[in-house]
């Protein structure tokens, strides 16, 4: 996975790299943004048929990192490994299952307010499986629901696992897709009710959070065929029963081989990213960007978050978002067009970005985190003053990559002033570790 020894010509691309690379964040003049804490946590290979699409990651109270992802093993089968980092120590990989669905992309994990891990995948037998984990100890598995559907998984007011899948209704003639929420009384045996939302052509579901008992989901509505395209729509509930339902983006530009979003809650109210999709110039995923929709309470405020201002822009995919404070978010994405027309950003094998929303909400703080395209979403996390970043990256050379920084070397708890494109990280550390 790393290599044991680094040739003279590697030293040397390292070297020229800082040298390139290294700069200060805009507004912490004479602070280098380097990374406390850098890993491979496995590499992936190269076909796209067999990446790690599926990981996620989450930090409990104490501090110590969960992580959980899909690696793909035979024509069908994923292992579903677990890793945790305690203090500064990686802890070896757990096996979880060595039957996994190679296709899913519903591997996901949850941390319990007494810091017990929940996580959940899909089987072989295209079945929806969940466990918990315990100082690094799981539980026997359990069986969910039938069905390889996709899946999203929170915990409820109680602490108890709850998911929203597609699905279909087959009591009506044809079946009918939706959306169904399946709950637990004792964490073994479930019951499955649909969701009361507009019809919709199929219901692909996007994001599951659930925050104060409150329910909160985003989902495409496959309105545009061969090839698909969605518009996004959120909806809540304070019940699980009753929902309102809100269109986020009706443009049908959430392509669903490109299906990059995210959901973040700010005092309770959503914060929303999707990546919209176009072509310029008749080429493939060129001309698109990242539209941020916040609901103020009364109103949804939408604006592109990514710079449009050439047409042949390719940034915002595998967007991902957290909440450092009210109003203060920061983001990650790929930058990886022909040409950034940004000296800040020029990778060979294009750029993951890394950007803060900045007091006047205009995304304009932006630095380059690694010289090499972002591949899957970028799973951001937020603890004790850190930063924390899990992402496959790569094209050329895919694997999952895992990074730490102080908030502080980001100009502190609040947002600072806004400043133009910013400067890049330095990028000696791609063969540290």
């Amino acid at each position: 996975m790393i290599r044991s020894s680094i040739s003279i010509w590697s030293i040397f691309f390292v070297v020229l790299c800082v040298s390139f690379y290294e700069g200060t964040f805009p507004d912490k003049v004479g602070a280098t943004l380097t990374a406390v804490d850098t890993k491979i946590i496995t590499d992936s290979e190269e076909d796209f048929s067999r990446r790690i699409y599926s990981y996620d990651m989450v930090v409990d109270s104490q501090g110590t990192l969960h992580i959980i992802y899909s690696k793909p093993l035979g024509d069908r089968t994923a292992e579903i490994f677990y890793v945790r980092r305690v203090g500064e120590t990686w802890q070896d990989p757990i096996l979880l299952s060595s039957n996994g669905f190679r296709v899913s992309t519903s591997t996901f994990l949850v941390v319990g307010n007494d810091d017990r891990v929940h996580v959940c995948y899909i089987k072989d037998n295209e079945s929806l499986y969940y466990r918990t984990i315990q100082n690094g100890n799981p539980t026997s598995e359990i069986h969910v629901y039938d069905g390889g559907w996709h899946s999203r998984m929170q915990l409820d007011a109680q602490g108890l696992p709850v998911f929203i899948r597609d699905n279909e209704d087959w009591q009506a003639s044809p079946a009918v897709s939706k959306l169904a929420l399946f709950t637990t009384q004792d964490g073994i045996t479930w019951s499955k009710s649909f969701l009361s939302l507009p019809d919709v052509l199929k219901f692909r579901i996007a994001d599951f959070l659930v925050e104060n008992g409150v329910y909160h989901i985003t989902y495409g509505d496959s309105a545009y065929v061969n090839p698909v395209f969605h518009n996004l729509h959120y909806a809540t509930s304070q019940d699980g029963k009753n929902w309102v339902h809100h269109t986020i983006d009706p443009s049908g530009t959430l392509y669903t081989n490109e299906f990059w979003t995210a959901l973040v809650l700010d005092g309770g109210l959503p914060v929303i990213s999707m990546y919209k999709y176009a072509e310029f110039g008749n080429q493939y995923n060129t001309g698109t960007s990242a539209l941020l929709a916040k609901w103020n309470g009364t109103a949804w405020q939408n604006k592109i978050i990514t710079n449009t201002t050439y047409p042949d822009s390719r940034e915002g995919m595998g967007v991902g978002l957290v909440v450092n404070g009210r109003e203060d978010y920061f983001g990650a994405w790929d930058f990886s067009p022909d040409n950034t027309h940004d000296d800040n950003f020029r990778g060979a094998r294009g750029n993951i970005a890394l950007a803060r929303s900045g007091s006047a909400g205009d995304w304009t703080q932006k630095v380059q985190i690694a010289p090499f395209s972002l591949e899957g979403t970028a799973k951001l996390r937020i603890h004790g003053g850190k930063l924390f970043l899990l992402a496959l990256g790569d094209h050329v050379d895919a694997k999952l990559y895992f990074y730490e920084y102080n908030i502080s070397d980001f100009g502190g708890s609040t947002p600072p002033p806004s400043s133009s494109t910013g400067m890049a990280l330095p990028a000696v550390y791609l063969l540290l570790k």
